[in-house]
């Protein structure tokens, strides 16, 4: 899949003529990771949409949104401690801009959170069977600060960023208008 910014208030995955895409809002990004003074909370939305292409979710009718949303948040929470998050980084996203109760497109955050700390722990278990990355720290501090070396590098390395614009995709994408993770 390709990844894309642009200014629709939220990240997606979608299937646009057959092709994979993670679409997300910088502003989105930035908020989170201000918020919690770490790029972990970005981290753990990309990670999110990559979970959502990863289950498939893209590419059936499948109509359980909130099953949808636990399963893709369990991946997150799976990936983001094999890059190093704690358990606290990986949940801080899906707290700060979860809702308290179900909607009828997400879960509430502390259904969201307890899977995410599931799949942060079902990875923990392989903590000594994986080469690289190293396994977290038992420092809860453990992570990098913003504006590290490797927040930079992840910002600028990992995430990429390639303008979305109506001549990339005839004007399609222009057209979303997710709510904002209500």
């Amino acid at each position: 899949f390709e990844i894309y910014s642009s200014d629709i208030e939220n990240a997606v995955a979608v299937l646009i003529d057959n092709k994979r895409y993670i679409i997300y809002d910088p502003k989105l990004l930035q908020y989170t990771d201000e918020n919690s003074n770490s790029y972990w909370a970005s981290m753990s939305i990309l990670a999110h949409e990559i979970g959502h292409h990863l289950s498939g979710h893209t590419l059936n009718n499948n109509d359980d949104k909130l099953n949808n949303e636990l399963q893709a948040d369990k991946f997150s929470g799976f990936i983001l401690y094999k890059l190093g998050a704690t358990l606290i980084q990986a949940q801080t996203a899906i707290n700060q801009l979860g809702t308290e109760q179900d909607t009828d497109t997400h879960p509430s955050k502390y259904k969201r959170m307890d899977i995410i700390k599931m799949g942060w722990e079902e990875a923990s278990v392989q903590r000594y069977e994986s080469a690289i990355p190293p396994p977290p720290s038992d420092d809860k501090s453990f992570g990098g600060e913003k504006g590290s070396y490797k927040d930079e590098f992840f910002k600028k390395e990992i995430i990429g960023e390639k303008e979305l614009n109506e001549e990339n995709f005839g004007g399609v994408i222009n057209k979303y208008n997710y709510p904002f993770l209500e």
